[in-house]
């Protein structure tokens, strides 16, 4: 029996098609009720099939935390939360619902992205959301365009995440233990050598650390208990071949 349900091949099920089937759904959020009617609007405009009209809506939508911290920098600077509440952060707690550290975030990721836009970048070149906006929250002026260029220079647009630039910025400081080397063993010392490794459970690199290390002490004796025999397989190492 033939499946009337079935998609034609190719064809991807659209998420929101319930929308569409109940378009008389409830709401009473007029918030909400704006948000879903765009949604809607997307699918009457048939704008699924412009493609060109959704990148320039992209483009609006990826910008928008920009206008929402410039609205609560609006709302902060001018004390407007005054009228109503005693101090900022109880008014972000209690009629944004977030917390004022989230909010200052959102007003100063705005001023980084509005200086870059005034310093000419364009959308492109834009840090591309909020989060690798804010890596950048420690320049401003002409110290923030030069360092973003750098990064622009150095990051594919497509690498430009928070961490990629924050590890740009703040790379970690290289250990002195991290750093490695190789060195070049004859094979019969290096086998002989993996043999004494193997049978002290430990890895090659333990082995001539630990010998090392005994040998610039000034053979502890403390520490002789516990290496002797590791230093004479060495030497044994070295005189067989």
């Amino acid at each position: 029996m033939k499946d009337l349900y079935q998609l034609p091949e190719g064809y991807i099920l659209n998420p929101f098609t319930f929308l569409y089937q109940n378009p008389d759904i409830e709401i009473s959020d007029p918030t909400i009720v704006k948000v879903l009617e765009k949604i809607l609007y997307i699918e009457d405009e048939r704008l699924d099939l412009d493609l060109p009209e959704i990148e320039r809506l992209l483009k609006l939508d990826t910008l928008a935390f920009v206008r929402q911290g410039c609205l609560y920098a609006t709302i902060k600077f001018n004390r407007l939360y005054k009228k109503t509440h005693s101090s900022f952060k109880q008014y972000c707690e209690e009629v944004l619902g977030k917390s004022v550290y989230s909010v200052n975030n959102y007003i100063e990721a705005a001023r980084i992205m509005i200086e870059l836009m005034t310093a000419g970048f364009e959308y492109s070149e834009l840090p591309n959301n909020m989060s690798s906006a804010l890596m950048l929250k420690e320049f401003s002026g002409s110290d923030l365009v030069h360092v973003w260029r750098d990064i622009l220079a150095e990051l594919e647009p497509h690498k430009r995440t928070a961490n990629r630039i924050k590890n740009y910025l703040y790379p970690e400081p290289v250990k002195k233990e991290d750093i490695y080397t190789k060195i070049e063993l004859p094979l019969a010392i290096y086998s002989k050598l993996l043999e004494v490794a193997y049978n002290a459970k430990m890895s090659v690199g333990q082995i001539i650390e630990n010998v090392v290390l005994t040998i610039t002490d000034g053979f502890k004796k403390s520490e002789i208990s516990k290496y002797i025999s590791w230093v004479l397989d060495m030497k044994k190492l070295v005189d067989d071949y």
